[in-house]
């Protein structure tokens, strides 16, 4: 065998090495009941975020409830308002209220 495909060879062989040792890896699965943390937050504080999350959605609609309903009720008792007008106007009115 001459040098060049012996080395060759060599390299093909050593690819295929390393490619079977990876798949073998990635197949393999952890022992039951372990998990890598990374990977799997701990359930407290994943549900404590998710909470956290939905709270702050349901403010956030909230809040835009509130705001439609300003901006029906400015635009019925001020017809010629404009639309900016009325939202400035309900801005300025639900800021300065109690439960903001």
């Amino acid at each position: 065998m001459n040098r060049p495909s012996g080395a060759f060879a060599l390299i093909l062989l050593a690819a295929g090495s390393v490619a079977a040792a990876q798949t073998s890896m990635q197949q393999s699965s952890p022992p039951a009941g372990t998990a890598p943390s990374s990977q799997y937050p701990s359930s407290s504080s994943s549900s404590s975020a998710s909470h956290d999350e939905s709270s702050t959605s349901s403010a956030r609609s909230e809040k835009k409830e509130e705001m439609k309903k300003c901006m029906h009720d400015q635009h019925a008792s001020n017809p010629s308002m404009s639309k900016e007008d009325v939202k400035k106007a309900c801005k300025e009115q639900l800021s300065s209220s109690p439960h903001s």
